[in-house]
């Protein structure tokens, strides 16, 4: 009747409907047929005895239930990750697409009832995980261990710099799922961020200042090796002490209550100067700036030291020599230049016209010496860039001659002779005079 109606396609009837019956007729006791109706969809049929002898057949509308089992499939296929099934006697059922590219050289073994041990076996002989070049044996037995106790999550190289990610489940009937999903991507990140924070802590710890971080209760968190040679200690001795341990006794009271008030307020970055403590007790001169870093709902801080020890060195050497030349130089000559000046206003009487010009040139240059030792001694404003200028408009002429006058009893000393030709008359400039001569 079922024929008749043509639910079981086009044809003929009674043909139709003899194979429908046959394939029927053959099930075993408990066995399934699937039946597929044209209007109606896909039907179980299944065959169950009866206490009198007889057999009823059961016809299940599974129409559905083949739909999302064959979308199921084609999502299992279709997926980004690795999927592989294997069965409880650890033969292969089952691979998804990606599995089979990732695995394309072992194509001709990769068929259902595959074993498990041989297919890891051909992959390692492929070259498939450097890893196990070492000792192949040992990696193998290993890797079929962590198979048959599935659950863990753990990572595998492969060949060509790829990452997996694989995460193994065993199933009811005893069979194992693998998902196996590509992380290369993130291990390369991970691997260049590895590399700027070695290069980042090489760069740190080659700096001559000394970086210290330590949290808002003063407890130090890091320090860099420059930190340890200041200090004179190894790095690791300064974590977890109190910054306040690294100062003088008389400086710890006004920095350390400065940075605590300062907390959770913006970054101060004011340059202080201390007297630290290293950890054989001797006491030097430093500058310490410290900076308030914010890191989500925790703030740290950052504090940049520098020994000053050379410097305030340098500042005694310089306070000596000032002192010095005082001393020995600009006094004699004042009284050089104060003498000739005597002489030169006739308080002895006249002089030659030749030895009057001599004493003339001895004074101007007795002058401009005592300006020249009153700047030198004047450091602070070399440094500071603050030297005072006399700039007036001169005669370019008149300047070289004044030059050539001055030095013309070194060029006796040494046989030279000066011949200045003024081939630019009127020729003026700014300029300070006593200087540029």
């Amino acid at each position: 009747m079922n024929a008749r109606a043509g639910l079981y396609g086009e044809g003929d009837p009674v043909e139709l409907g003899s194979r429908r019956f046959e394939g029927a007729s053959r099930l075993s006791e408990g066995g399934k047929q699937y039946i597929t109706f044209e209007r109606h969809g896909t039907y179980e049929v299944m065959r169950k005895p009866m206490a009198d002898g007889s057999r009823v057949t059961i016809h299940r509308n599974v129409t559905d239930r083949i739909a999302a089992e064959q979308r199921l499939a084609l999502v299992v296929e279709n997926l980004s990750e690795l999927f592989v099934l294997w069965d409880a006697q650890d033969r292969l059922v089952a691979t998804n697409k990606r599995f089979r590219e990732v695995n394309a050289a072992l194509e001709d073994i990769l068929v259902p009832g595959l074993p498990y041990e041989t297919y890891i076996r051909a992959a390692v002989g492929k070259g498939f995980f450097p890893n196990a070049e070492a000792d192949a044996e040992a990696w193998i037995a290993r890797r079929i261990r962590n198979h048959h106790n599935p659950g863990a999550v753990h990572e595998v190289e492969r060949n060509n710099n790829q990452w997996l990610l694989i995460h193994e489940q065993r199933l009811p009937d005893g069979g194992i799922v693998s998902i196996g999903t590509d992380i290369s991507e993130i291990k390369r990140v991970e691997a260049e961020i590895k590399e700027r924070e070695q290069r980042l802590s090489a760069i740190v710890d080659n700096v001559v200042d000394g970086i210290i971080t330590f949290d808002r209760h003063h407890s130090i968190m890091s320090a860099n090796s420059a930190a340890a040679r200041i200090f004179r200690c190894r790095p690791e001795e300064l974590l977890n002490r109190q910054v306040g341990e690294l100062l003088a006794k008389d400086d710890t009271d006004g920095p350390l209550d400065s940075w605590s008030a300062n907390i959770g307020k913006e970054a101060f970055g004011k340059i202080e100067e201390l007297k630290g403590t290293r950890f054989d007790g001797v006491v030097f001169p430093m500058e310490m700036a410290v900076t308030r870093v914010e890191t989500g709902d925790e703030n740290f801080f950052v504090c940049i030291v520098r020994d000053i020890s050379a410097r305030r060195e340098m500042d005694r050497m310089k306070s000596e020599f000032v002192s010095t030349v005082s001393h020995e130089l600009r006094t004699p000559l004042t009284s050089i230049r104060g003498s000739l000046g005597l002489v030169v206003a006739g308080a002895v009487g006249d002089l030659p016209s030749q030895a009057a010009e001599l004493i003339q040139i001895a004074e101007r240059n007795a002058h401009r010496l005592i300006g020249l030792v009153n700047d030198i001694l004047d450091m602070e404003k070399i440094e500071s860039g603050q030297m005072d200028y006399k700039l007036t408009e001169r005669s370019v002429g008149e300047v070289v001659a004044q030059a050539v006058s001055d030095n013309q009893g070194y060029a006796d000393e040494h046989q030279v002779t000066f011949r200045f030709f003024d081939e630019a008359e009127g020729a003026t400039a700014i300029m300070d005079g006593e200087r540029i001569t």
